[in-house]
């Protein structure tokens, strides 16, 4: 029997003391240290297409146990803007024990502009008509289309069947964060009482404009169609019928034949929009709106 406890105690010491020398060598094999990212600068400047092989340029990455580990770095986040074209970029690098390590760098794009809005008809539309986005469309440098990111907000409460005018708020934002809003005024119109009201073609319904310059709402008058007659724009500034309507004694349409009004009470500051009137002989209007965002 005591021999029987002598062997067991012997093996017990046996097993401890292997069960040991392997932690032992285990603790020395395995790297429990993460890699140690170094930058050239902390801010880099690229464009908004900037690869993630430009983003990661003057960046390194090494580990004690396997050297340089350069080739595992990453980009792992992109924040949202801190500023105007500015984010912040996480990255990260691995060594063969999967120990990671981080480090954040400033990103500074040189070609950024917000998102725009652009419009290629007037925001008017017939009663019960729901899809008022139609003619809309968003844009940047950083993502391009982000026409299905528009939102619209009601200011006022929009009665789609009843004629009339409400004002709303258009938004969209980018993959960075940055917000762009277009306050403007939607038009619910009868359908009956516009029907052989005069018809009036700008060439742009949406402009961006310097907050300092002039804007002369005429020149974006392209076409009115009066009484089946259109008047186009001519050389002289002025809109002139068609040639047969000429013969039979139509004169043109100048700028004192159409009114036109500057609001500038707007819902928010940098929007106004120009108002285009005109009357036909049977005292039917015709309107639609110039929308000037000011940067």
């Amino acid at each position: 029997m005591k021999r029987v406890q002598i062997f067991s105690i012997i093996l017990f010491i046996v097993v401890a003391g292997c069960f040991g020398f392997y932690q032992y060598k285990q603790s020395g094999l395995v790297d429990s240290k993460a890699p140690v990212i170094a930058m050239d600068s902390e801010t880099i400047e690229v464009t908004c297409n900037a690869t993630d092989e430009e983003l990661l340029a003057g960046i390194t990455a090494s580990d004690k146990k396997d050297g340089d580990v350069t080739d595992s770095l990453m980009v792992e986040t992109l924040g949202d803007f801190t500023d105007t074209g500015v984010r912040t970029m996480t990255v990260v690098a691995f060594d063969s024990d999967n120990n990671v390590a981080s480090a954040t760098r400033e990103v500074v794009y040189t070609d950024y502009e917000s998102p725009r809005f652009s419009l290629d008809a007037p925001l008017m539309f017939p009663e019960g008509t729901t899809d008022v986005l139609e003619g809309l469309t968003a844009s940047d440098t950083l993502d391009g289309d982000l026409t299905d990111r528009i939102t619209i907000t009601c200011v006022d409460d929009v009665y789609m069947y009843d004629a009339g005018v409400y004002a709303v708020i258009f938004s969209v934002t980018n993959s960075g964060g940055d917000t762009a809003e277009l306050p403007v005024n939607l038009e619910y119109y009868d359908t009956a009482e516009a029907s052989g009201a005069p018809e009036i073609t700008l060439s742009d319904y949406l402009i961006y404009v310097d907050e300092d310059e002039d804007v002369n709402a005429w020149d974006y008058v392209e076409s009115v169609m009066i009484d089946g007659v259109e008047y186009t724009r001519g050389s002289s500034g002025s809109l002139d019928p068609d040639e047969d309507s000429i013969l039979y004694g139509v004169s043109g349409i100048s700028s004192g034949d159409m009114e036109i009004t500057e609001d500038t009470s707007y819902i928010a500051s940098g929007v106004y929009e120009f108002l285009y009137e005109i009357t036909d002989d049977e005292e039917r209007t015709g309107s639609v709106r110039l929308i000037v965002v000011t940067e």
